[in-house]
């Protein structure tokens, strides 16, 4: 007999520890043949960035738990075999079969400090991924994080496994080296500078290998190349300044929210008028109802202030019936306005998008014919308000790729070269989603770089700098 709504609950707050000065703003209920779950998000009503997430099986066993630290106790850390016991015994506390089905794999530290214990379950003495459980834990012994995954329910030995060797050889066969222009971020990337620079991306053919040496089937995609042509001048240059073109009026609109999201700066503006009113219903749909309706959404980079991204979710509708033509030369004002010398940077997309409503506009950064790696333009013009109601902007600064040579120093064959000394494979197990048909796991020869820190995401095309990507996880 399914558990009530109100056990579910109780359970939640239980298990969770949640302070009595937490709200309750999330109460859902999902039903499902194979995944019924009850979800649980209790929020410091003083503090919107700290909270309590829970999720629920029908039979009320922990799935998933997300919390921000309670206690203040940050002096006394325990020994990582102390905060083992810990992180074990909460687990066996809601899966007391733990032991039996999984096996303790490795142990993380993350930013902040929290460890992170992670068990799986095991075939061929190798880890299941997306099974067993992980535990995460403060230095001081405080559960804030659990995940349960469960057992394999499919799992498809290979008859054969060929040797590591061949199947090195198989995955090298084809190595390709793409020239493009990326932003090293210093938080993804070991050695970055959060610069662009030119540099070569590895590509394998295949990105993985069955253990028998069979290669994987997929359906090659027809890779259609863009048109883009040069920028074209607007009609006129606009006076107006960036709140006129979005349709936000300061004087009429309220900041509800601002929030510091590492390089840029999000802003939540919604009209006094539109204060919507409070629901009885937790779901989730609802929740994210109340924080997106009626708004309009800015990200700003911390430093130029220049707008990254601006995204309304008004329901805006006006008396005009704007041509498609009139509609791109708004997008083009507003780009130019954002970016004088926009046609030095910019290629447009053929053959914009439109509907009733909306007219859809993709720009690229251009640089001698080098792909620039999230280099585009996104903008949405309201064909009934002229407004923009939704703009992307590109991860790199225009001006910063002007610079960058138009040809790589480094060959394409040295580029292989030092690619293939650090290249190495591993067997691991894969699972394999199919669409209609139930989940399983094959076991794969996959890319490795055991003397590496991470995994060899490119290689500098002016230097010949091996670039590694950390483990964000």
């Amino acid at each position: 007999m399914p558990i009530l709504t109100d056990q579910l609950k109780e359970t939640a707050k239980t298990i969770g520890r949640v302070p009595t000065n937490y709200e309750l703003e999330i109460e859902d209920y999902h039903e499902h043949e194979t995944d019924s779950r009850s979800v649980f998000l209790w929020k410091d009503q003083n503090d919107d960035d700290k909270g309590v997430w829970i999720e629920l099986d029908k039979d009320g066993r922990l799935i998933k738990l997300t919390k921000d630290t309670i206690s203040d106790n940050k002096e006394n850390s325990l020994s990582n075999e102390q905060l083992k016991d810990i992180a074990l015994h909460f687990a066996l506390e809601h899966y007391p079969e733990t032991l039996k089905l999984f096996t303790f794999e490795k142990i993380d530290e993350l930013k902040n400090g929290d460890l992170r214990f992670t068990f799986n379950q095991e075939k061929l003495e190798l880890p299941l991924p997306d099974t067993g459980f992980s535990v995460r834990i403060t230095k001081a012994g405080e559960i804030v994080g659990f995940r349960y995954d469960g057992v394999a329910k499919k799992i498809i030995s290979p008859e054969k496994i060929i040797n590591k060797d061949e199947a090195k050889k198989t995955l090298l066969n084809g190595l390709e080296m793409e020239s493009m222009i990326t932003v090293l971020s210093k938080g993804i990337y070991e050695n970055g500078d959060n610069l662009p620079h030119l540099v070569f991306e590895p590509n394998l053919r295949f990105h993985q290998l069955l253990a028998d040496g069979t290669t994987p089937e997929f359906e090659q995609e027809e890779d259609t190349p863009k048109q883009l042509v040069p920028l074209a001048k607007p009609s006129k240059t606009s006076t107006k300044d960036i709140d006129a073109f979005i349709g936000l009026d300061r004087s009429a609109f309220k900041l509800i929210r601002e929030q510091d999201m590492g390089d840029v700066i999000g802003t939540v503006w919604r009209m006094d008028e539109d204060e919507p009113e409070k629901v009885s219903s937790r779901s989730l749909d609802d929740f994210f109802q109340q924080r997106n309706d009626h708004m309009i959404k800015l990200q700003t980079d911390k430093n130029s202030k220049q707008l990254k991204g601006m995204f309304s979710f008004l329901e805006r509708k006006g008396d005009l019936q704007l041509s498609l033509a009139e509609c791109e030369d708004i997008a083009l004002q507003f780009l130019y306005h954002l970016y004088p010398k926009a046609d030095q940077y910019f290629r447009m997309k053929l053959d914009p998008q439109a509907d009733e409503t909306s007219a859809w506009f993709h720009f690229e950064l251009y640089h001698g014919g080098i792909h620039v790696r999230f280099g585009f333009v996104s903008i949405t013009v309201n064909r009934t308000t002229g407004h923009i109601d939704h703009y992307l902007g590109p991860e790199i600064h225009p001006e910063l790729i002007t610079s960058l040579p138009l040809e790589p120093t480094v060959s394409v064959e040295k580029a292989k070269q030092l690619f293939t000394r650090f290249f190495d494979v591993e067997l691991k197990w894969e699972k394999e989603y199919i669409e209609d048909s139930e989940d399983y796991y094959q076991l794969v020869y996959k890319p490795a770089y055991p003397n590496l820190t991470g995994e060899l995401a490119f290689i500098e095309a002016e230097s010949g700098d091996i670039i590694v990507g950390k483990d964000l996880y």
